[in-house]
């Protein structure tokens, strides 16, 4: 992110701290690196170059967070609930509440038999981000975000200037858009108001033009004095974030943040649900090529109210998401464009009678996954007539991984290596999906 030479891995600062001593009034790197804990492990090694041939330029990940009821939604049984099923359009039956993306569906699949043993949110949410299990002797792994985003960076010219490789929308937390051990570099620039995606970009009034240069100046005369006075790695680092979000603050391709550049009739497509200019803004990123995009939507933790719960959300989420995926078959950016939809598990079968809702079921679940190299409009695997466990080419979270890893133009068996040098393989058993990659 900071650099743009090859196969380089920058060090890991508080950047908190850094923004309050080095920017300087810009404002553009809070939105760029806030958080973190004073000076974690400075981490200068080179990454293994994990890139691979794939076609794929992005990849939008859309995060169910609180565990989707696959029985309500992508794996309706008769009998199973209070929603009817309708035929989509590559064949399979899926939820009433989902009209407009059934009519999408033979441009995406739907992989019907992923199951896990991590019934906690937090363990799901974890297992579904790296490919991994939560574990005390390694807390740094990256999200595969952060990964995709290093190893585009990795080949990025060496004259590009700063725009960020891994971006996050919705809610945030745990480990949605961490770089771990890859450093802040990757953490993700996150999108908290899409109505003001870049609240604190520029700077203040009276810092604009002349004075804005002359202040530049004078940080270069202070840095350069302080550095012959001071040897520290640190430095360095401070220099390049600082650069970084100069450049940011300077890019045309700032533009893309501005929904206000897309047509009516493209607005009126989306919708005026709550996830509509969510939708948009990743249709918007995927077109100049971000690599990693994550959209995550809550509210599925359904105890309680399940199916009311299921139909509200829904409701916010069908059009704008069938749109998304509808302009992108159709413009032709599928075909560099992956789209994922993935939750930590599913719901029970049983019904809470007393709460009318369903509880956490990491058994069986469905996903969906589109784009790039992969077929379209594929069903994989199935599970019983109760929709309890797979009966049919179970799918294991590795697997799933592993399949948008190498989609992407990832390699999983490669290794990368954490800050102390301690050897991580980025999937342990990185087998694909039969007959996807």
């Amino acid at each position: 992110m900071f650099t743009n030479r090859k196969n380089t891995h920058s060090a890991r600062i508080d950047r908190a701290s850094f923004l309050k001593r080095m920017a300087v009034g810009t404002g553009t790197a809070a939105g760029l690196f806030g958080g973190g804990s004073w000076l974690k492990q400075l981490a200068a090694r080179e990454q293994t170059d994990v890139k691979i041939d794939s076609p794929v330029k992005s990849v939008i990940f859309i995060n169910m967070a609180g565990g989707m009821s696959h029985v309500d939604t992508f794996d309706p049984k008769p009998g199973n609930g209070k929603f009817r099923s309708i035929r989509a359009s590559n064949g399979a039956q899926v939820s009433e509440v989902m009209p407009r993306l059934a009519a999408q569906m033979k441009h995406v699949n739907l992989v019907r038999s992923l199951h896990s043993q991590e019934g906690s949110h937090e363990r799901g949410a974890y297992l579904i981000h790296t490919g991994h299990k939560p574990n005390a002797a390694f807390q740094d792994i990256p999200s595969f975000g952060a990964v995709i985003a290093m190893a585009h960076d990795m080949h990025k010219p060496a004259d590009a200037t700063y725009f960020p490789a891994h971006i996050t929308l919705g809610g945030k937390g745990a480990q949605i858009g961490k770089g771990g051990f890859l450093g802040v570099q990757y953490d993700s620039f996150h999108i908290g108001n899409l109505d003001r995606p870049l609240s604190n970009l520029e700077p203040h009034w009276y810092f604009k033009d002349d004075s804005d240069f002359m202040r530049g100046e004078m940080l270069n005369l202070v840095n350069t004095n302080f550095k012959k006075r001071v040897a520290s790695s640190q430095i360095q680092t401070w220099e390049q974030m600082h650069r970084s979000a100069r450049e940011f603050m300077n890019s045309p391709r700032l533009k893309v943040f501005n929904l206000d550049q897309e047509s009516a009739k493209n607005k009126a497509r989306y919708g005026s649900q709550k996830y509509s200019k969510a939708m948009l803004m990743l249709k918007r990123l995927a077109e100049i090529e971000v690599p990693f995009m994550e959209l995550t939507i809550g509210g599925w933790d359904t105890h309680n109210n399940n199916f009311d719960q299921i139909r509200k959300n829904w409701a916010e989420i069908d059009q704008p998401l069938a749109a998304l995926v509808e302009e992108l078959a159709g413009s032709g950016l599928l075909k560099q464009t992956m789209i994922v939809i993935n939750s930590e598990f599913g719901r029970t079968v049983e019904v809470n009678a007393d709460r009318d809702g369903r509880d956490h079921h990491p058994r069986a679940w469905t996903a969906l996954i589109a784009g790039g190299n992969l077929p379209r409009g594929v069903v994989y695997g199935a599970t019983d007539q109760k929709a309890f466990k797979p009966e049919k080419d179970p799918v294991t979270v590795e697997q799933f991984i592993s399949t948008i890893y190498k989609s992407a133009g990832i390699d999983p068996r490669k290794t990368l290596y954490t800050a102390l040098g301690r050897p991580f393989t980025l999937i342990d058993n990185p087998n694909s999906i039969p007959g996807f990659i």
